[in-house]
């Protein structure tokens, strides 16, 4: 039997101390008013060990896509509405997926977060090794109630789809993506969908909500 190199008797020992993030015993149901505009950062189930390095089931509870698709979202949406779900490019196609098991159209990226360090240069590949190239960005995907047309007067078309912006805790996304979305739909009534904090003018929800 080869010993271990003392590199990955380090790492073994850094594994044991991890653990996975309990399940939610349960979800708060969801509003009962509706919305021009959901705003949602789903908690994406991931295959492979939920402790290996830069695993995101260390810090959450995961979901599945059919769990996820259980969620009857269409039902707090106004008859013209829209969705921004944010997806890693690893879940792109889960992600279209939902949007369509909500019973909603995409429509395509709204924007894409590039990720920068603190000097503002991309940074390099990390985490979790992928198939080929490791991301350096995650997308914010734009779905609507309806197939064609804009649910609403768009505010703002000169807006940049491409946005540098630093990383922040764990999946934490820049409150920027929240002044944007303002920004280009107006002050319609909106709803940020697995919250963690609650941002002054939307309502929230989510399990983890403080």
């Amino acid at each position: 039997m080869t010993a271990l190199s003392p590199k990955n008797v380090v790492h073994l020992q850094r594994l044991a101390k991890r653990s996975v993030a309990k399940p939610h015993v349960h979800l708060p149901p969801l509003p009962e008013k509706a919305y021009d505009i959901a705003y949602v950062d789903p908690p994406w189930y991931y295959y492979g060990s939920a402790i290996k390095d830069a695993a995101a089931g260390k810090h959450y509870p995961l979901m599945d896509l059919d769990e996820l698709a259980a969620l009857d979202i269409k039902r707090i949406l106004h008859k013209h509405a829209a969705l921004f779900l944010w997806a890693t490019c690893p879940r792109l196609d889960f992600a279209i997926q939902l949007i369509s098991k909500w019973g909603l159209h995409y429509r395509g990226v709204a924007y894409v977060w590039v990720k920068i360090n603190k000097n503002g240069v991309i940074i390099n590949g990390q985490g979790v090794p992928p198939t080929f190239t490791k991301p350096t960005t995650e997308l914010l995907l734009a779905a609507t109630t309806k197939p064609t047309g804009r649910p609403f007067p768009i505010h703002d078309l000169a807006q940049p789809q491409v946005v540098l912006h630093p990383r922040g805790a764990h999946s934490e996304k820049p409150a920027i993506f929240r002044k944007l979305i303002e920004e280009l739909c107006g002050h319609r009534p909106r709803i940020e969908l697995f919250a963690r904090t609650r941002a002054p003018g939307w309502d929230s929800w989510g399990a983890e909500l403080i």
